[in-house]
């Protein structure tokens, strides 16, 4: 994208091309939340180098949402289901956060095409995908306290394309499993993992607000869920103030449900095949258009080096190694 003249978004705190932190250049807005607004940015330095996702949020008393971010991700270790922070810092009366750019959300995937609902296996992945992220994050001391389908992303690149990422800590809190009065809970992150996939069997979407009584009671309402979904919210129900949660029991769960419908676990999310379709096409396009430049560089030379004009129906052939294009991201 080539930014031509400066240009502010209505309710963006920063213009289209403007410099943030004096290394950031603004290229395009991401997403607009009532805190934190997400810009897509480049390297000055390096302008061929892959964008990166810059979050604004105004300095303002009760505004920490990206403080208390920083603060959790600095705590989680060795976890693949949060985008890494590359810088934090001040500019003007604003604080950024530069992070790596991310791919769609759970809620655009679902959404991209009828009927509208995750395959039983795109359940299974991403639950277990969902639990791994919650386990590292209450492992640090933090609680979500957000955990919708929205706050799950994808990757932006082909090898992190079925991976997610949860985002969104501006309700995030600090806990202690030893707290007994503690509130909210761990518990609370887990059911709202079951609330995302109570939604993939229910003609309804239910409340974010959703208590866990009224949980329990669609359960029994739905005749079509597995019945080892159901043994798993039991599960998570009792779960014990001071008790941390058995994450690893829960993925067995799941993992029982694969086995016994016979789904393998190592196949790729439906996306990803089409993704991958549409980069063949793209790649394809790339190869013919290559050939037709090269096709005519090489007409262009012959003219020039014989001062003869060259038949239509000459057969020019372009020898050229795949190698190459097997580099290209489109």
């Amino acid at each position: 994208m080539q930014i031509t003249s400066r240009y502010r978004p209505p309710g963006s705190a920063v213009t289209i091309g403007e410099l943030v932190g004096e290394k950031y250049q603004i290229e395009s807005i991401l997403s607009t939340g009532s805190i934190v607004t997400i810009y897509a940015a480049k390297m000055k330095v390096n302008t061929g180098a892959e964008l990166l996702a810059i979050k604004i949020e105004k300095d303002e008393v009760g505004h920490a949402a990206l403080s208390r971010e920083a603060v959790a991700i600095e705590a989680i270790k060795n976890s693949k289901h949060f985008a890494r922070v590359i810088e934090c810092g001040m500019h003007r009366e604003l604080k950024f956060m530069a992070t790596d750019l991310l791919g769609p959300n759970l809620n655009d995937l679902i959404s991209r095409r009828p009927p509208y609902k995750m395959a039983m296996n795109t359940i299974l992945k991403f639950a277990i995908q969902a639990f791994e992220a919650l386990q590292s994050l209450h492992q640090a001391g933090f609680i979500h306290c957000a955990v919708e389908a929205k706050n799950f992303l994808i990757g932006n690149t082909k090898q992190t394309a079925n991976n997610f990422y949860l985002i969104d800590f501006s309700k995030c809190r600090k806990f202690n499993f030893n707290d007994t009065s503690r509130e909210p809970t761990p518990e609370g992150d887990l059911f709202g993992v079951m609330k995302i996939i109570l939604d993939q069997f229910s003609l309804k979407n239910f409340a974010e607000d959703q208590l866990a009584k009224e949980l329990q009671k669609s359960f029994r309402q739905l005749h079509n869920i597995p019945s080892k979904f159901r043994e798993l919210h039991d599960a998570i129900m009792s779960f014990q103030p001071q008790q941390t949660p058995d994450y690893h029991s829960l993925i067995r769960m799941l993992d029982k449900i694969a086995l016994r419908k016979g789904i393998d676990m190592s196949e790729p999310f439906e996306w990803e095949i089409e993704m991958n379709m549409k980069r063949k096409i793209v790649l394809h396009n790339y190869y013919l258009n290559f050939q037709d430049k090269e096709r005519e560089k090489l007409i262009n030379q012959k003219q020039k080096d014989q001062n003869t004009t060259i038949p239509q129906n000459e057969d020019v052939r372009i020898e050229m190694g795949s190698s190459s294009l097997l580099d290209i991201q489109p």
